[in-house]
C-alpha cells in the first residue's frame, strides 16, 4: 500500500511545550502503516538541542509546498503560510488545537476556526471551548494528550522547585518569601532536559502556568519526578489534576488559587504532607495512575486511527 503524505510546518524559536506536541504528532505519522510525513521550517527557525528536530531534520526540512502532498497538518499560526499559499483547499487538514484561547473571539487564530479542517484537541475543555463558538468548521474531536516521561533518579536536593518561566514576576517574589529553604526559582527558558532533571531533584514542585491552558504538560512531569506538585488551575489541567486536600481518594497535586498567600499556604500544607508517610504513597499512587491514563502509545493509536478514517472524516 502507497503510504500517504503529510505536510507539516514550523516557527521554532525556542523549545515549548506545543512545539513537542506538534513533534509527537509528526512522529505517530512516521510510526504508522499508512502515511509518512515531511516538514518545512521557516528560515529563521533555530538549530539546537532544544529543537525536537534537530538534528534529524536540519539538513532535509522541505520548502513549504502543500500541494506537492496529499495532506496538511497544521497548529496554532501554522495557518498562516498554508493561507497564503496556492494549496487546493480540497486535501485533508488536520489542525492541533492546543489551547482554550482558540475559542476567545480577541486571539489571532480565532478566525482559522472558520477555515474547513479536522480539528484534533488536546483535551475536552479545549474541544469545549471551540465548539461553544459556532463557527467550528470541519469535524472536532479530543485526543487527550499523552507524554512519554524519562525515568530519572536522583537526590532530592531542592526543598522548592518554582518553574516560573510563564509567569517571572510571581515567581520571583514567592521565591523573595521562601529565602528560609532551599529553593530553585527558574524564570529563564532551560532545555527540556535540564527542566526535567530540576523536577527530578525537587521534594515539592511549584509549577506556575498561564492563567488559561490547554492542557499542561509539565504537570505530568512533575507528578512523575518530584515528591509532590503544587499547580493552581489554569483550566485545560482541570480533567487531570485533583487537588489532594479537596479529593484525597484520587488527589495526585494541590491546586491553590493562583496568588501568593495561596501557594505560600499549599507549600505548608505540603511539607505537613511530606511529613506522612501514608498520604505520601497514596499521592504517589493516584499520580502514577494519572501518567498511566496518558502514555503517548494512547494518544499515537487514536491518532493513527484518525489517519484510518481521515478520508471520510473530511468528507463529512
Amino acid at each position: 500500500m502507497t503510504r500517504k503524505s503529510i505536510l507539516f510546518s514550523r516557527h521554532f524559536e525556542r523549545y515549548s511545550g506545543g512545539h513537542q506536541k506538534v513533534f509527537d504528532y509528526f512522529s505517530h505519522v512516521n510510526l504508522s502503516d499508512s502515511h509518512s510525513s515531511a516538514i518545512s521550517f521557516t528560515d529563521d527557525s533555530i538549530w539546537n538541542e532544544t529543537n525536537p528536530w534537530y538534528p534529524k531534520y536540519q539538513d532535509i526540512h522541505v520548502p513549504y509546498l502543500p500541494d506537492d502532498y496529499d495532506q496538511v497538518f497544521l497548529a496554532g499560526t501554522d495557518w498562516q503560510p498554508y493561507l497564503r499559499s496556492s494549496a487546493s483547499r480540497e486535501k485533508p487538514v488536520v489542525n492541533l488545537i492546543q489551547h482554550v484561547r482558540h475559542g476567545d473571539s480577541g486571539s489571532d487564530v480565532f478566525p482559522f476556526l472558520e477555515e474547513k479542517a479536522i480539528r484534533v484537541c488536546v483535551s475536552q475543555v479545549v474541544e469545549e471551548a471551540i465548539l461553544n463558538t459556532g463557527r467550528v468548521n470541519g469535524p472536532t474531536l479530543t485526543i487527550t494528550n499523552g507524554i512519554e516521561i524519562p525515568r530519572i533518579s536522583n537526590t532530592k536536593s531542592i526543598d522548592i522547585y518554582i518553574a516560573g518561566l510563564k509567569n517571572p514576576l510571581f515567581a520571583n517574589t514567592l521565591y523573595r518569601l521562601l529565602k528560609d529553604r532551599q529553593v530553585l526559582c527558574q524564570t529563564e527558558s532551560l532545555p527540556h532536559s535540564v527542566f526535567l532533571d530540576n523536577v527530578s531533584r525537587s521534594k515539592i514542585c511549584v509549577l506556575l502556568p498561564h492563567k488559561t491552558e490547554g492542557f499542561f504538560l509539565p504537570a505530568l512531569e512533575s507528578m512523575a519526578l518530584a515528591d509532590l506538585t503544587i499547580v493552581p488551575d489554569c483550566v485545560g489541567n482541570s480533567g487531570f489534576c485533583h487537588d489532594t486536600s479537596l479529593e484525597p481518594e484520587i488527589g495526585n497535586c494541590l491546586m491553590p488559587d493562583y496568588s501568593i498567600d495561596s501557594v505560600l499556604l499549599a507549600i505548608s500544607s505540603a511539607e505537613k504532607i511530606l511529613r506522612d508517610p501514608v498520604r505520601c504513597q497514596q499521592i504517589y499512587r493516584n499520580a502514577t495512575d494519572t501518567i498511566e491514563d496518558h502514555t503517548l502509545s494512547n494518544e499515537r493509536t487514536k491518532f493513527q486511527q484518525l489517519l484510518h478514517d481521515i478520508d471520510d472524516l473530511w468528507s463529512t
